[in-house]
């Protein structure tokens, strides 16, 4: 598969995994514009693809791949308990302890948590570097 159908692939695939599920959990919720979230989650999703993007226009390799998942997995598990703490722990919060932690759940279960299946699916697409194109002579194995 081409590199950048492989850069592709990534969004049209996450979105069409988590925009379904995202838009039935937010409308049981019963919020009012249920589209307002999924274009909440366009901009994180849209961070993920152009880092994604520059990681495989810098090195692309298994590991850098792979060191990038990690890290924007890392970096939304630290946003998304960061946020439960402070609505959970926080003393005295400007909107109340009750709206804040319903604040803070919609945007774990709405925003974060599919933004961390975009980069799955991202990881999931760019794990392997494409193949070296070329004439068949140049790319064949020495042992062929």
């Amino acid at each position: 598969m081409r590199a950048s159908t492989r850069l592709w692939l990534g969004p049209a695939v996450s979105f069409a995994l988590v925009a379904p599920v995202q838009f039935a959990a937010v409308t049981a919720a019963r919020v009012a514009e249920p589209v307002i979230a999924l274009i909440l989650f366009l901009v994180p999703a849209a961070i993920v693809v152009a880092i994604f993007a520059l990681v495989a226009r810098w090195r692309w390799t298994v590991a850098a791949v792979r060191w990038t998942a990690v890290l924007l997995l890392g970096a939304l598990l630290l946003a998304a308990c960061g946020l439960l703490a402070y609505a959970v722990l926080g003393e005295q919060t400007p909107l109340g302890r009750g709206l804040m932690l319903g604040i803070t759940l919609f945007l774990d279960s709405a925003i974060l948590l599919p933004t961390a299946v975009v980069v799955i699916v991202h990881w999931l697409a760019l794990r392997a570097p494409p193949a070296p194109v070329g004439p068949p002579e140049a790319t064949r194995h020495a042992g062929a």
